[in-house]
């Protein structure tokens, strides 16, 4: 078995809700919270508490406090609604952490913690236990195996990528998606350095339940999104992305995609990174070339887009004049 079980959802009633509780959320659960900076559960929280202006939960079995807010010994013990669990605890504990979030209603969990399907074995019967739960239950799940993600509209910073002591972005119009955490991370970085508006970052990881696509689907429709970049190295739901992309050609938000993986040897590293398994890049290229996505090589390229989309100035018609001092140079663009 060489990737997580395929298990058919129950009900999906209110599905677009839960994830905008997840990824818009008035309340934040954090299980795994430490006062500790150095580690994950510290770096998360601090991330947390600089910037969300809802409730905060830090959740810990023994601590009274983290950085100053009270916290509580489990899920269970918050009696309060939560719409976000951030989940930082070692693995073995995550199916039990996910369990009580569903039993407490919370809209959905992001889920950090490595050492699921992307290293088989225990780790993928780990991941498939909860994607049982997610299904079974209802409750969305952004991970495992990710770093979180950014809303900076929301105030939401549920990730350990960004220094908590650096100034929060400016909330644009662009939104980021990537598998990778880690390659994510520095195309973020590298992006609001560029001078983009990055308002969203999601890093989707081993996509037990949203993916790539279905988290583009949800935020091709938020209004403030003007621009959407990804990062992928497989399409698990192809259905979702067709659907997103002529969404995205009728609300005029152009969609920019960085194929990684495109090599036999590329998509090999691919599945052991993430559990992915890497398509055809022909046909994906096809798809994209159908449905109006602009497909690019570099990371550059795609900051290039980017930065070029979110002017929201569009040509249309032979209105493109080209002055050089090559005449080379000046055919090339003929067969671009």
């Amino acid at each position: 078995m060489s990737e997580a079980t395929t298990i058919e959802p129950a009900s999906r009633h209110g599905e677009r809700d839960r994830v905008s509780r997840m990824l818009s959320p008035s309340s934040i659960a954090m299980v795994g919270a430490s006062n500790q900076a150095g580690r994950i559960g510290g770096t998360l929280f601090a991330n947390l508490k600089r910037a969300f202006a809802g409730e905060l939960y830090p959740v810990h079995p023994s601590d009274a406090e983290i950085m100053g807010v009270r916290a509580y010994p489990s899920l269970s013990a918050i009696d309060r609604p939560v719409d976000l669990a951030v989940v930082a605890v070692p693995g073995r504990l995550v199916p039990e952490v996910i369990e009580q979030a569903a039993a407490a209603g919370v809209g959905g969990a992001v889920i950090v913690t490595s050492g699921f399907a992307e290293v088989g074995g225990e780790g993928l019967a780990l991941q498939n236990r909860i994607i049982e739960i997610s299904r079974r239950t209802g409750i969305r799940l952004i991970g495992p195996n990710c770093i979180g993600f950014m809303n900076v509209h929301g105030g939401v910073m549920a990730n350990f990528s960004l220094d908590p002591s650096a100034p929060l972005p400016p909330a644009g119009g662009v939104a980021l998606v990537s598998q990778s955490g880690g390659f994510g991370s520095y195309i973020a970085m590298m992006a609001i350095k560029a001078g983009l508006g990055l308002g969203w970052f999601v890093s989707t990881g081993n996509e037990a339940d949203m993916s790539v696509a279905a988290t583009l689907r949800h935020l091709v429709e938020r209004p403030e999104v003007k621009v959407l970049l990804s990062a992928v190295e497989t399409l698990r739901d192809p259905e979702a992305f067709i659907e997103t992309a002529r969404r995205a050609l009728a609300l005029d938000k152009p969609i920019v995609l960085l194929k990684a993986g495109r090599s036999e040897d590329a998509a090999r590293a691919a599945v052991s990174h993430t559990g992915a398994i890497a398509g055809s890049a022909d046909v994906l290229d096809a798809v994209c070339a159908q449905f109006g996505v602009h497909v690019v090589g570099t990371m550059q390229e795609m900051l290039d887009l980017g930065l070029m989309f979110q002017t929201g100035k569009r040509t249309a018609g032979r209105r493109i004049a080209i002055v050089t001092t090559s005449g080379g140079a000046g055919v090339l663009p003929h067969h671009l």
